[in-house]
């Protein structure tokens, strides 16, 4: 139990804490019954579990930082397929600076020192991903404002090729970096996944393409239009949902790592889940997409979806005691 802590799950009392009266006889029989009920590990002594460390900014900055990656490399693909009239045309370009901007305010914020942020990137530790990731995010923000400028300036096809080709790259290690930032925690064993970096870029095409098809259906350059953008949000929920089906129905290779699923499935966080990650951001916008022309209910749906998945994927596994 000492070197595997879930082995001897935290009691909803102890003996000697459990009232204000002192210790019963009914108490001592219960406390025996217990010690021989968990012959293997049982905890005498526990201190108060301290609050997790990555909260609520740190799955927003996912989110965020998924929505500007996405919307960069959809809109590319769109330019590829002659769909958009620019490599990166002013709308998207302000979502994805705008959602870009965010993320880097979080991951400050975050930051016990938030002044000292400064240091991160004038004197990098460079095996940390949190540096790494620090100076993607930079040139990628450089890169989609020079590329956004040039769209705006109408440069010559080739130009706007080359820039957006360079910026959309530049968008998948954005988008995937967190997953091994993750993983450099290693005693959470649910972020050691090599599936965690797949999901990540897959959550950001999957973000943007609900961005452009919001775009889109005010009718703004950039977007995607009408049918496209419903069977783009179909395709899109079918594969969240088999993600979650391969991340969640498959054997985990770790105890540990298979406890925080089960706090995502079946404990905790087992509503935000169920009602916020497979109704609300996979079933409803399939059925939405597919049965009705609501192109905004669909992509607000898979856009929901894809942020409840990231708060539960940061705050599950922090849930699995380490001591």
């Amino acid at each position: 139990a000492a070197l595997d802590p879930a082995q001897a799950p935290p009691a909803e009392d102890y003996l000697w804490s459990a009232g204000g009266n002192g210790v019963s006889a009914v108490d001592l029989i219960r406390a025996r019954r217990e010690a021989q009920e968990n012959a293997d590990a049982r905890r005498v002594y526990d201190a108060r579990r301290k609050p997790a460390p990555w909260g609520w900014m740190v799955s927003t900055y996912v989110t965020t930082k998924a929505i500007s990656a996405g919307v960069v490399m959809v809109t590319f693909l769109l330019y590829l397929f002659g769909d958009a009239p620019a490599a990166l045309p002013l709308p998207p370009a302000l979502v994805s600076l705008a959602a870009l901007a965010v993320t880097g305010a979080l991951l400050v914020a975050d930051l016990k020192q938030p002044q000292r942020f400064l240091y991160v990137l004038l004197r990098p530790q460079w095996r940390s991903w949190l540096v790494r990731g620090a100076y993607l995010i930079t040139a990628f923000g450089v890169l989609a404002l020079v590329t956004a400028l040039l769209s705006l300036a109408d440069a010559g096809a080739g130009v706007q090729l080359v820039f957006g080709g360079l910026v959309a790259a530049f968008g998948v290690p954005v988008a995937a970096y967190t997953a091994l930032l993750f993983a450099q925690a290693r005693g959470r064993d649910y972020w050691q996944s090599p599936l965690l970096s797949i999901t990540m870029l897959f959550d950001a095409l999957a973000a943007g393409a609900a961005v452009a098809a919001l775009l889109g259906s005010f009718g703004v350059a950039g977007g995607i239009h009408c049918d496209p953008a419903r069977y783009g949000l179909a395709v899109c929920a079918v594969l969240l949902g088999g993600l979650l089906a391969a991340e969640f129905l498959t054997p985990h290779p770790t105890k540990n790592a298979s406890r925080a699923a089960q706090v995502i499935v079946r404990g905790e966080f087992s509503r935000w889940f169920w009602i916020g990650v497979v109704l609300i951001g996979v079933l409803a916008p399939l059925v939405v997409a597919l049965a009705t022309k609501d192109v905004i209910i669909a992509s607000l749906g898979l856009l929901a979806g894809i942020a409840i998945k990231n708060h539960l994927l940061v705050q599950a596994p922090q849930r699995v005691p380490l001591s």
